[in-house]
């Protein structure tokens, strides 16, 4: 179950402001430019940052002075999830490219990426105590976060 204050949706318009869950207030006001279909932004919130995936980056802001931090780039085609782990150090995306991805959302750079899946990477999530990611295609894959060691594969959903 998701602290208070984290936050994950899908985005389809193209002026969407953030709120906290704790309060009424806004967070950030966020204008996508672009109004090509498929052209979503996902975004997940935890304590004080918010990440954004829109088209092939990643952007991390902080909210409390709205400036970009990081910008995450590696993913070949549309980002479809995104989420920071619990402890707020690590992004994990999943992206159209078939892949998911792991970052170091502190400094930005690129830890793992999980390869394996032959279908849309949609959904993803850490563990509650961060070691271990799932990931959502095909397939449901679930993954060591710490080495990005294949654990399990479970069809049929």
């Amino acid at each position: 179950m998701p602290s208070p204050g984290i936050h994950n949706t899908l985005l389809p318009e193209l002026l969407r402001r953030c709120v906290s869950f704790l309060s009424p207030s806004e967070i950030l006001t966020f204008k996508q430019t672009s109004k090509k279909p498929g052209h979503e932004i996902t975004s997940g919130l935890f304590s004080g940052r918010i990440v954004v995936a829109a088209g092939r980056k990643t952007l991390i802001f902080d909210t409390e002075t709205n400036k970009l931090l990081h910008t995450l780039k590696g993913h070949t085609a549309l980002i479809r999830c995104c989420i920071f782990s619990k402890d707020g150090r690590r992004v994990l995306t999943g992206s159209m490219d078939n892949t998911a991805k792991i970052w170091d959302a502190v400094n930005g750079t690129l830890l793992l990426t999980l390869g394996g899946h032959t279908d849309h990477v949609l959904a993803c999530a850490f563990s509650t105590d961060g070691s271990v990611v799932v990931t959502g295609s095909d397939a449901i894959r679930v993954w060591d976060a710490k080495n990005g060691t294949l654990l399990l594969v479970l069809r049929g959903h």
